[in-house]
């Protein structure tokens, strides 16, 4: 099954991601089900790992219930505290996250930290890829296909995509092409 637009649109490399248009779409399937499910229930967490009570994502035993690890989401590692929010299929593997949101696909790794109301909405390398001593704090958001570079950067306001370095400015254009959700069902 393939589903396309029926115009193609014109992306350069290092183009916004609030500019790339995406086509969410839905699709029903009988007697299927997704990966890390089986018979309707979720697979067991990794080893050292369990359900965490708020969220039910896969957790360490020290991560406390003020954290909201959601159904998809992983804290395999690092620490997490305080009123912090793990979500959708986002991955703690190393690090400090003491508040703000880590979700999307986004991975942190190498000690990136996450504090404040930061917001960390990736979807390309694992946060702290290239580079140790990063950190989000503040109302700060990235979005995207982030690449963070920089030894100890730390960006606390602002909205950015894309490469990000310390001199890297904010994004003065934040709109999303993309249709906001919710989407309908059209059988």
């Amino acid at each position: 099954m393939v589903g396309t637009p029926a115009v193609q649109k014109q992306i350069v490399w290092d183009q916004m991601y609030n500019t790339l248009h995406r086509y969410p779409w839905m699709v029903q399937l009988a007697n299927a089900w997704p990966e890390g499910f089986r018979n309707g229930a979720q697979d067991a967490c990794p080893s050292g790992t369990r359900r965490h009570p708020n969220g039910g994502g896969c957790a360490l035993s020290s991560v406390p219930a003020s954290v909201y690890v959601g159904p998809y989401a992983q804290v395999l590692g690092g620490t997490v505290s305080g009123s912090a929010r793990i979500e959708d299929h986002a991955t703690v593997l190393s690090g400090t996250v003491s508040g703000g949101t880590v979700t999307g696909l986004s991975v942190l790794t190498n000690g990136f930290s996450v504090s404040g109301s930061a917001r960390a909405a990736s979807t390309f390398y694992p946060l702290g890829f290239y580079e140790g001593q990063q950190s989000i704090s503040g109302t700060v958001q990235l979005i995207g296909d982030i690449e963070y570079r920089g030894v100890g950067t730390n960006k606390s306001s602002g909205t950015y995509f894309g490469f990000v370095e310390p001199n890297t400015p904010a994004a003065s254009n934040t709109a999303d092409v993309t249709v906001a959700p919710p989407y309908l069902w059209r059988p």
